[in-house]
């Protein structure tokens, strides 16, 4: 396993706009954008942005936390990233991981995060613009009161979204039921 993890920090040699630590396979006709990406924990997006929130988030599960190169990646996106930077799925996807990092997840960028999502939550839960899985599951790692409010004000949705075999979603079952249980038990850790 350690050997698995030691090859992907291998790989992480790429920059954003002169920001160092990020991953990106160029190994695709179109590297840009990943597209068939809506059966995992992050949304499609750009290439670069997705590999590298799978990455620190893999790095995360296997207590990499601490590692000098992934805190070079957190410590980049808190250099550049704001949540109406990019589009909504590279936002939310690097959002998730900010919230996950025990170097950034009380972050100033955390928090103007979730408030941009706040501003952007309607009275039914919903997010506009935003997907409502990806979204629900990301806030749902944040112990921030303003996370809280907006758990607390998607919760109906969420129960409402539950389809009567107990899955959610419709185009992606598995992993949207999967997102919104992992998040229901994410807030009642917390």
């Amino acid at each position: 396993m350690r050997k698995g993890l030691e090859w992907l920090l291998s790989i992480q040699r790429h920059q954003y706009k002169g920001y160092p630590g990020f991953f990106n396979s160029n190994n695709r006709e179109d590297p840009s954008t990943m597209r068939s990406t809506y059966y995992g924990e992050f949304g499609p997006g750009c290439t670069i942005f997705y590999q590298t929130t799978y990455a620190v988030h893999l790095f995360h599960i296997f207590g990499f936390d601490s590692n000098e190169r992934v805190q070079t990646t957190i410590n980049s996106f808190l250099q550049f990233w704001r949540p109406d930077w990019c589009g909504t799925w590279c936002a939310i996807n690097v959002l998730r991981i900010l919230i996950e990092h025990p170097l950034s997840k009380e972050s100033e960028q955390v928090e103007t995060g979730l408030r941009y999502l706040a501003e952007r939550q309607t009275k039914r839960g919903t997010w506009k613009q935003f997907p409502f899985y990806h979204t629900f599951h990301a806030i749902s790692r944040s112990q921030n009161s303003l996370a809280r409010r907006q758990v607390e004000t998607a919760f109906p949705s969420v129960v409402k979204r539950q389809n009567k075999n107990g899955s959610w979603g419709r185009k992606e079952p598995e992993i949207e039921t999967f997102l919104a249980l992992d998040a229901l038990k994410n807030v009642n850790n917390l």
